[in-house]
């Protein structure tokens, strides 16, 4: 049994968010603005899915997915972390996770309805989607710390970056810890007494991880330089030549010691993406890593008796499942 289960809710609530629009949606006929049915060039009306659910089941929805991965690997505690945008690294560079496009109503009132009714229409559903969801977030991130289940948010962060302080901090424990995403960049955040779990249900172990990069690097170190080569999925830029390409990583880390720039496209762009990953430099870290220590994850939350909780509670969580729940935690490690 671990003592924590850290766990990446910013994907657990997309994720579900995802899930539930597969059995509960919508579909509306796309329209213009006078409310002209809108017809595509064989002559047929065209819908758009929009979410047929509320962010009261989508909280609902996440809980039950907790309460299912604790059950499945059972740790004392569990607590839940988001990421927070403005991200510290974003202020750095700006093209981090640019691809990555969130509609809001700002967005939709930018455009004409008229001239492409269907962009319209799915603009409009992306952005119901992500107002439920927000509305879900900040809902969990209220009320689950009270139903065993704390929440950590800080802003200029994100989850990751939590669950690496977390890993860190917990390293001298007698007791193992594990971390809980679908992103491959966990794995590298990880060390002796700390597990990464995917939501397929994969343990992955630090022993395995040690496999997986050069002997004489660290995890975390190997994913700071592999990831600003450009060589990730975060949209930081491309920073290698073709005859960089070709070079070691041992290599490619001796030439930016040695200020030899041959290897690189741009060797200021390189050195900014690298201090991204140098989160112990950001203003605020000794702050938010102080959440993070053993002694502060064991105050955090708190368990509402069984005996205060109604099956007509506002976002239908049953005592029942409340029940089952409360007996896969430690108590003791709760306020």
């Amino acid at each position: 049994m671990y003592r924590y289960l850290l766990v990446d809710c910013q994907y657990y609530l997309v994720r579900q968010a995802y899930m539930l629009l597969k059995t509960k949606r919508k579909e509306k006929v796309v329209t213009y603005s006078d409310g002209r049915i809108y017809k595509n060039a064989d002559g047929e009306e065209v819908r758009v899915a929009f979410p047929g659910y509320d962010y009261k089941e989508l909280m609902l929805s996440v809980f039950w997915s907790m309460g299912k991965l604790i059950r499945e690997h059972p740790a004392r505690k569990i607590i839940l972390l988001f990421d927070k945008s403005p991200y510290h690294r974003t202020l750095m560079v700006k093209e981090y996770k640019s691809s990555r496009v969130y509609y809001n109503e700002e967005d939709l009132k930018k455009l004409n309805w008229d001239d492409d009714p269907v962009n319209y229409f799915n603009v409009q559903s992306q952005v119901e989607f992500n107002d439920i969801k927000n509305h879900a977030k900040y809902s969990i991130c209220k009320f689950f710390p009270s139903l065993g289940m704390p929440v950590i948010i800080a802003k200029g962060y994100e989850a990751d970056d939590l669950a690496y302080m977390g890993a860190r901090n917990c390293e001298g424990l007698d007791e193992k810890i594990a971390i809980c995403s679908v992103d491959s960049d966990w794995r590298y955040r990880i060390n002796k007494n700390c597990d990464v779990i995917t939501p397929k249900g994969v343990t992955i172990t630090f022993e395995e991880m040690r496999g997986k990069v050069p002997m004489n690097w660290g995890l975390y170190e190997y994913h700071k330089y592999h990831d600003s080569f450009g060589l990730g999925h975060n949209d930081l830029n491309g920073t290698l030549t073709e005859l960089g390409k070709s070079k070691s990583i041992d290599e490619l880390k001796a030439a930016i010691e040695e200020g030899n720039s041959e290897y690189f496209t741009d060797m200021d762009l390189l050195k900014v993406q690298l201090k991204t990953f140098d989160i112990d430099e950001f203003s605020d870290f000794q702050e938010i890593s102080a959440l993070m220590t053993p002694e502060r994850l064991d105050e955090l939350g708190s368990i509402t008796p069984l005996s205060k909780v109604s099956d007509r509670n506002f976002f239908g969580l049953t005592k029942n499942y409340y029940g089952k729940f409360l007996d896969t935690l430690d108590r003791s490690l709760y306020k």
